[in-house]
C-alpha cells in the first residue's frame, strides 16, 4: 500500500472509531502494513480522533521508529508478534469497545452458534489472558491464538482484530462490540436462543466457500458454542 494512503486510511479509521465510542482520549492503536519489512502504527498519547496523516509513526518489522522525532505506540511489541506470527495480515485494530471489553473484564465468554453473521465473519472469539500492557509478554501471551483466530479480547484490558486489510480489521471490531451489545440485551430479556449445530455447520460450509478461515473447518471438529 501506498504510504500515502495507509496515513490517510489510519486516520479516517480513528475518526469512525472515536465517533463509535470503540476509544476514548487517547485509548487504543491501529496499525497496517506498508511492505514486506515496514508497517504504519499511531502514535502514542494521542486521541485517534483526532489524528493527522503527519502522525503516523512509520517502524520497521525489527522494531526501528524510522521517523526522528516520533513516539511509535506503547503497544508496538504486540504489532511486531502479530506481523511476525502472521504475515498475511495487513491491518490490526486494538481498541477498548464498552461492550466488548465489558465481557472481557468479567471474564465472560462470548458464546458461538447464535448469529449467523458473527459465525461467518467473526468465528470463536477466545479470550487472551491478561499481560502487562506495552511488554513482550502481552505480545506472547497471543501467541496461541493468532495462528487460528480473526479477533480476541483482552483479558481485563479490550479487544483486537486482525485482518487482510485494515477496514476489514475495523469492521471486525465494530461487528464484535455490537454482537456484545446484542447479547447483553438479550439475555435482559430471557434465554439465548442457540442455532443447532446443522445450523452452525451450514454457516461454516459457506464460510469456506467464501474462503475465510476458520479452525472449525477440521474434520471432526467440535462445534465450540462458548458460554
Amino acid at each position: 500500500m501506498q504510504e500515502h494512503v495507509a496515513r490517510d486510511l489510519l486516520c479516517e479509521i480513528g475518526r469512525r472509531a472515536y465517533a463509535r465510542r470503540l476509544v476514548s482520549a487517547s485509548e487504543g492503536n491501529f496499525s497496517c502494513r506498508l511492505d514486506g519489512s515496514t508497517i504504519l502504527l499511531t502514535p502514542t498519547g494521542i486521541c485517534k480522533g483526532f489524528m493527522q496523516p503527519h502522525d503516523l509513526v512509520k517502524v520497521s518489522l525489527s522494531g526501528e521508529v524510522l521517523e526522528a522525532g516520533k513516539r511509535a505506540s506503547s503497544e508496538l511489541p504486540m504489532y511486531l508478534t502479530i506481523y511476525k506470527h502472521r504475515p498475511e495480515v495487513r491491518g490490526v485494530v486494538h481498541a477498548h469497545p464498552v461492550y466488548a471489553t465489558a465481557f472481557a473484564i468479567t471474564g465472560t465468554p462470548v458464546p458461538n452458534g447464535i448469529l449467523p453473521e458473527v459465525e461467518v465473519f467473526l468465528g470463536e472469539v477466545p479470550t487472551a489472558p491478561y499481560a502487562l500492557t506495552g511488554t513482550q509478554a502481552f505480545g506472547d501471551v497471543l501467541v496461541p491464538y493468532l495462528a487460528e483466530h480473526q479477533v480476541l479480547l483482552l483479558q481485563n484490558h479490550g479487544a483486537l482484530a486482525l485482518g487482510p486489510d485494515l477496514f476489514t480489521a475495523y469492521y471486525r471490531m465494530e461487528t464484535l462490540d455490537h454482537y456484545c451489545q446484542m447479547l447483553l440485551a438479550a439475555r435482559a430479556l430471557g434465554e439465548l436462543q442457540r442455532l443447532t449445530d446443522a445450523q452452525v455447520q451450514e454457516l461454516l460450509d459457506l464460510k469456506a466457500r467464501m474462503g475465510l478461515p476458520d479452525r472449525r473447518h477440521a474434520p471432526n471438529s467440535p462445534i465450540n458454542k462458548g458460554g
